[in-house]
């Protein structure tokens, strides 16, 4: 996934949904605990080679953080009666729509 950037986050969390069959939730946690050791290795990498900004990686880091906080709120209220998994599965496929936009 670390090869891929954006395009392989945005396929592992429906392949872990619709393939191996792991509960959405499930599925958007353990796509997310991936990417932080698969992009703070790249990140390291681009900071030591100067590929990067040191400001421009804080600043993304922040936003990144709070999108995850924020998205976990959103989430947790999705997921919540007898349709939670429906209405879960429904939201990560609009998002996945407009990221393809």
């Amino acid at each position: 996934m670390g090869l891929t950037g954006i395009g392989g986050a945005a396929l592992m969390t429906p392949f872990l949904i619709l393939v191996v069959g792991i509960r959405p939730d499930l599925a958007i946690g353990t796509d997310l605990v991936s990417s932080i050791f698969t992009r703070t290795a790249g990140a390291w990498m681009l900071l030591e080679t100067g590929s990067c900004r040191p400001s421009a990686y804080r600043q993304t880091r922040f936003w990144e953080l709070a999108a995850a906080i924020v998205g976990t709120f959103v989430m947790a209220r999705l997921d919540r009666g007898p349709l939670g998994d429906v209405r879960l599965r429904a939201a990560i496929g609009v998002v996945l729509a407009i990221l393809g936009l």
